[in-house]
């Protein structure tokens, strides 16, 4: 009987480790900086524990920030105004992979310090998940801390109610233990539609429904509320509406007979190119042309 070579295979299993990465928790909403946790390859994106910075963490310099000016990271929109409770989709893009992210809509800084965090994301990628940053929920996206390459993603994030002023896109994205902020230019608040609280009592309001009799403010095409300014001497007017075309407008008017447009003095809204522009102008009747107002 001959020998047969025998081959013995021998597989090493190698006991699960922790490793430092960079990830992004509830530590980095004001500051935008990621954290060292303890990754767990045994499990996929497990550990989310954050490490002892009072022990071993002397070994682990902290996170450092890029310093180029030309990221291969951006944030897409668009959009350069935002309206109340209106969706929009917001892009973060790359030609380079990367780590982990955080990403945010912030308004002005407050007088704390503290960011000013507007609006809420609702719908995010798989590999994505909620953080509620300073007590607002779905005020930030992260991702899942999964150990894989991250690449574009998509995001639906919706404005808020009430008016924040100016606000940004930001966006922190860790790659290796460097991390890089980017961020949008100002998206600037539109107030169409404008807020219909006080209506009936401390406003006169009225708003144009396409659909039915009555519609939310965000679902009318035309919109004008008035109302005292606080020293009771004059009437605030804000008018708004959708001016598809150049041959469309909106419009408000003053005068003596409002069947025949009698010595009407109005103000209008229109388009020109892809400027909307607001013109004063005074309407003899409603067979005459509109002249350009002295005051204009």
């Amino acid at each position: 009987m001959s020998n047969l070579p025998l081959i013995i295979l021998s597989l090493c299993l190698a006991c699960a480790t922790s490793e430092p990465v960079l990830r992004y928790s509830l530590s980095s909403c004001n500051s935008l900086t990621p954290v060292h946790v303890n990754e767990n390859w045994q499990y996929p994106g497990g550990g989310d524990d954050m490490m002892d910075m009072d022990t071993d963490m002397v070994l682990f310099q902290s996170p450092t920030k890029s310093r180029d000016k030309s990221p291969p990271y951006n944030i897409h929109i668009e959009f350069s105004q935002y309206r109340r409770n209106r969706e929009y989709t917001i892009r973060l893009e790359t030609f380079e992979y990367y780590d982990s992210f955080l990403l945010q809509a912030r308004g002005q800084e407050q007088a704390d310090g503290n960011a000013t965090l507007v609006g809420w994301f609702v719908t995010i990628p798989q590999i994505g998940k909620d953080l509620h940053c300073l007590g607002k929920r779905k005020s930030s996206v992260v991702d899942k801390g999964r150990p894989i390459r991250l690449g574009n993603l998509t995001f639906t994030w919706r404005a808020p109610p009430t008016d924040y002023g100016p606000i940004k896109f930001v966006a922190s994205i860790v790659s290796g233990d460097e991390y890089t902020v980017v961020e949008t230019e100002e998206v600037t608040f539109n107030t169409f539609p404008v807020s219909i609280r006080g209506c009936g009592r401390e406003m006169s309001c009225f708003r144009a429904c396409s659909t039915s009799p009555t519609c939310d403010p965000e679902e009318s095409y035309f919109m004008v509320v008035m109302y005292l300014s606080g020293d009771k001497k004059e009437v605030v007017i804000s008018l708004g509406g959708v001016v598809e075309d150049e041959t469309k407008f909106i419009a408000i008017g003053f005068g003596d007979n409002k069947q025949n447009l009698e010595n009407m003095d109005l103000s209008a809204c229109y388009k020109q190119g892809q400027n909307i522009k607001l013109g004063h102008y005074l309407v003899e009747n409603k067979f005459g042309p509109p002249f350009l107002h002295r005051s204009s």
